[in-house]
């Protein structure tokens, strides 16, 4: 494989992406008061200058347009709600706003009847809130107020200044759990003990008969003490009942976090186990840096959180442990009674991990999780089914795969015996009538071994000249020097079982293709688009390559899978690429812009085939131990 010159642009989706990133990362920065420049930014980045430079012109465009709009909402801003028109509420002088939300604002207050630094919470509506904004405000207090718990903040004193309802409460110095995660992703029993804080107290919440619906990172404050903090109380409802501010099918609260009853209005269902959902899809951003759901809009959201089932956390960090990845996932069940019934039950088996002792949950089977899938996904099940019986019927691939496994297993027992040849003579080296023996023996067992190899071959060598047959059929020229190029010796010492056949396909399609090189490991398959516009390969070295099947450049280069890439197939249109790997999972690329557009998970070990439906709608994996989704 050539190098790549060190100052050369970055390729087509890397370019992307990074020109992505930068912009996202400029739009959060300006909202935060930090953006550079423009001219520093370019300065920084003129590769990118072709882009930068119609976005900060647009962007410059539309806040000429929204400013008299802006003016016009600070100024009302100013003469209904707090700020430099309001500095002191009841006996508490306002220094600095710290939080804003939907309904409420919070203050850094000095309290100076007693000289204290406290946190003042107000309606941002102030005095034009309504009724029910006035009813919830109060309802907020009271909920928080009832509770004593060192996890929980303390309420002070509910009070109304000259129309301005608020409420003051324990002002804690330090960052929002949702702040700490935009730096960088906690370790696992960090992760793992703030999560067990937050049961503890929304435990002795429920004791106290109250749910606190909204639990979210931007809700959980982490003070000085690294102890956590939980505040918000504002959709806070009792166990019984919440006094009629939430109806049957209103959806309150904050999608990525909430539970499906609670997205999808099913008042009567929501209970503790609510809670426990919220702290699971918590320490999942915890883990992974992310929430379980998380859409382009919240609709889609929603419709997720009801209807997905959340990536296993493992798959976007590896380093999480596979214990604390399965409390994680208990928590998030779709049904509230296949949850910890408690946030009790929670906070004590997040203990046992963290003391290393054996946990109570136990990971989703794979029967469990097909189930699952089947429930949510029924035609595509029968689907798969008939699909399952339709491979089947083709034995030629069955064989295939059962001698390919019958040639691992001897391969296997072959280093075994070796093995063992290696460790007796170390031991039997003062014994030579022993080791000679023991040496019958072994070069017995290797011979027996070498002949089941060699039929294992022939078996091999005849299924894979029905592949041949098969792909011949379909005009899969690729496909058909795949498999010829397999039963090439690997050295002198292997027998060559090639005959006429073998020769006479080898001269009529060889020349037919083009000579591509750039993997670093070995191609073990290939596959042609169906439209003939490009070939993809895949290799031991972990990637994937799409070539232009006219003229042999290079379009795309994929680097997903974490192991050799084991088989490929385009889908009848020629839009996707789906590859399946050693790794385990199967992936889903798009042939036209080279981006992964989805990872399926499902099989517990190397996955072996992978096809498309012939109408491109149903995808079908096998793995090595011939099981078929």
């Amino acid at each position: 494989m050539s190098d790549e010159p060190k100052n050369s642009l970055p390729r087509d989706s890397e370019r992307e992406g990074q020109l992505e990133s930068l912009i996202a990362e400029f739009i959060r920065a300006t909202e935060a008061g930090l953006a550079p420049r423009c001219e520093e930014l370019l300065k920084q980045h003129p590769e990118f200058a072709a882009e930068l430079k119609p976005f900060f012109a647009q962007r410059e465009r539309m806040n000429r347009l929204v400013d008299p709009i802006r003016e016009f909402g600070d100024d009302l801003y100013q003469s209904i709600g707090p700020g430099k028109h309001l500095s002191y509420v009841g006996n508490y002088e306002l220094l600095e706003e710290v939080a804003r939300g939907g309904m409420g604002v919070v203050y850094k207050a000095r309290q100076t009847t007693l000289g204290r630094i406290v946190a003042v919470k107000m309606i941002v509506a102030g005095r034009l809130a309504n009724e029910q904004d006035v009813q919830r405000f109060q309802s907020e207090a009271q909920a928080a107020a009832s509770l004593k718990h060192p996890n929980i903040v303390s309420i002070h004193e509910v009070g109304q200044h000259e129309g301005w309802h608020y409420f003051s409460m324990d002002y804690v110095e330090g960052n929002d759990l949702s702040t700490v995660l935009r730096l960088n992703l906690l370790p696992a029993k960090t992760a793992a003990n703030y999560v067990r804080q937050m049961a503890e107290a929304i435990h002795y919440a429920h004791q106290q008969g109250i749910l606190h619906r909204d639990l979210k990172p931007s809700n959980i404050l982490i003070d000085q003490e690294n102890q956590v903090q939980i505040t918000d109380f504002g959709l806070a409802m009792r166990v019984d009942g919440d006094q009629g501010l939430t109806q049957t099918g209103q959806i309150l609260g904050t999608p990525s976090y909430m539970p499906p009853e609670q997205a999808q209005g099913k008042r009567g269902l929501i209970g503790p186990a609510s809670d426990v959902y919220s702290l699971g899809a918590i320490l999942y951003e915890c883990l992974t840096g992310r929430p379980p759901f998380r859409a382009e809009s919240v609709i889609k959201t929603i419709e997720q959180v009801i209807h997905a089932e959340p990536a296993s956390p493992r798959t976007l960090n590896a380093s999480v442990p596979r214990d604390l990845e399965t409390i994680c996932l208990k928590c998030l069940e779709k049904e509230p009674h296949r949850r910890y019934a408690t946030a009790r039950l929670l906070q004590e088996d997040l203990g046992r991990f963290l003391n290393g002792e054996p946990i109570v949950a136990r990971p989703a089977r794979a029967l469990e999780r097909t189930t699952k899938w089947i429930r949510r996904n029924p035609m595509s099940a029968a689907f798969i089914a008939s699909s399952m019986v339709a491979l089947l019927a083709v034995t030629g691939v069955g064989l295939g795969l059962y001698y390919n496994a019958q040639l691992d297993e001897a391969n296997s027992k072959l280093r075994i015996i070796v093995k063992q040849q290696e460790e007796t003579k170390q031991t039997l080296v003062s014994s030579n009538q022993q080791l000679s023996v023991t040496s019958e023996k072994l070069e017995h067992s290797i011979q027996e071994v070498n002949a089941e190899r060699g039929l294992a071959r022939r078996h091999l060598y005849a299924s894979r000249m029905a592949l041949i047959q098969i792909a011949e059929r379909n005009g899969e020229t690729a496909r058909i020097v795949q498999l010829l190029r397999s039963l090439i010796p690997e050295s002198e010492q292997q027998e060559d079982l090639r005959e006429f056949e073998w020769h006479h396909l080898w001269n009529k399609y060889s020349g037919e293709l083009l000579q591509l090189s750039g993997h670093s490991g070995a191609v073990i398959c290939i596959a042609c688009s169906p439209n003939d516009q490009w070939i993809a390969s895949g290799s031991t070295d972990q990637s994937v390559r799409i070539w232009d099947a006219r003229t042999g450049k290079l379009v795309h280069r994929f680097t997903g899978h974490t192991k050799e890439v084991t088989d490929l197939t385009f889908s009848p249109d020629s839009q996707s690429l789906i590859t399946s790997s050693a790794d385990t999972t199967v992936k889903i690329w798009s042939s036209e812009t080279g981006h992964e557009t989805r990872t399926l998970i499902g099989h517990d070990v190397p996955v072996l085939a992978v096809s498309f439906s012939s109408d491109g709608s149903q995808i079908a994996t096998g793995d090595s131990l011939g099981v078929i989704n």
